[in-house]
């Protein structure tokens, strides 16, 4: 009988039941954003391609960092960043924050940053390490292709793009060709975003790019026992030395290996 008095408001009852979620997600997200000083982002004008993705203060809300050693993450994006660093720097990460950031801006949401000035979007392009997929016969390299394939086909001046460790499925020469093409592609473009790689060949190839594709590197700091550790922030230039060595050390492999 309740089900039946009800029938006549049910489009009102999930009207409310959607608001009183949107509500309650909305209300944990400032109160959370307050309390970690997480900072209201500023869009920038719809159609601005020209403009940088401007940020101050970025860290990766994800992981518990200790704010005295954490160098917080500072940037613009005013084109592609060719972004190099050694193993465990935290290109990844850096890509993953970024990402998130753009994405809770897009959504009028606070951003874990002290400020940003940030794009409006048509598309927020994020590529990062895949597998192989042996139930549709492809092995991660044509992964890789299939994916690159479906970003440089919606690519836009207005996306954000982020691509890490492009042609690590293949030989180094070949990985270094495509990856170097895929730079200039996404140039062309116009898009925002960062290219993160370890094949350093690229950094050798007569790439035609515009003024705003430039280098950055992942900075890191040497700590009191001599070993390398990551601050999670890009800075100028570029990165030649992968430390694969010290991070197989790191990780336990033997030493005779």
């Amino acid at each position: 009988n309740l089900s039946d008095d009800l029938q006549e408001h049910i489009s009102a009852l999930v009207g409310a039941a959607t608001l009183s979620t949107i509500a309650t997600a909305t209300l944990a997200h400032a109160s959370n954003a307050i309390n970690k000083r997480w900072a209201p982002p500023t869009l920038l004008e719809e159609g601005d391609t020209s403009s940088p993705l401007s940020v101050e203060g970025l860290a990766p809300f994800w992981m518990r960092l200790d704010g005295a050693e954490t160098v917080p993450n500072t940037f613009d994006i005013d084109g592609l960043v060719l972004l190099t660093g050694p193993n465990m720097a935290g290109k990844s990460t850096v890509l993953r924050s970024i990402a998130a950031l753009a994405l809770l801006a897009q959504c009028g949401l606070h951003v874990p940053a002290v400020s940003a000035r940030v794009p409006r979007l048509d598309s927020l392009i994020v590529r990062m390490a895949s597998t192989d997929s042996p139930v549709e016969g492809l092995s991660s390299f044509a992964v890789e292709m299939l994916e690159i394939k479906s970003m440089l086909s919606s690519c836009t001046a207005k996306s954000l793009v982020m691509v890490d460790e492009l042609g690590r499925g293949t030989e180094a020469s070949h990985g270094t060709a495509i990856g170097g093409a895929v730079v200039e592609a996404l140039d062309e473009c116009g898009a925002r975003g960062i290219f993160a790689t370890h094949l350093h060949g690229i950094l050798d190839l007569p790439l035609r790019t515009s003024p705003w594709t430039r280098r950055a590197r992942m900075e890191t700091a040497r700590a009191t026992d001599g070993s390398t550790r990551p601050t999670w922030r890009m800075v100028p230039g570029e990165c030649r030395e992968s430390l694969a060595l010290q991070t197989a050390l790191d990780c336990g492999l033997p030493t005779a290996i």
